[in-house]
């Protein structure tokens, strides 16, 4: 469990703190080369010509609510 204040900062930049300890605890299973918001995944396999990133239905979940 996180402490109350860095939930409330993981809140404020809209993270989900419970998903976010998770990937992080689980970090190597998770994701493969990036973590963020799903845009900035998305945006990342079209530079570099990749369809979908290990970790996207993951960084839904974590990175919901940030821009």
């Amino acid at each position: 469990m996180l402490p109350e204040g860095s939930m409330r900062t993981l809140r404020r930049v809209g993270i989900n703190s419970e998903y976010w300890l998770q990937a992080v605890r689980e970090y190597r299973r998770r994701f493969f080369n990036m973590v963020g918001s799903v845009h900035a995944i998305d945006v990342y396999c079209a530079r570099t010509d990749r369809e979908q990133a290990k970790g996207s239905d993951w960084a839904g979940r974590v990175f919901r609510d940030c821009a």
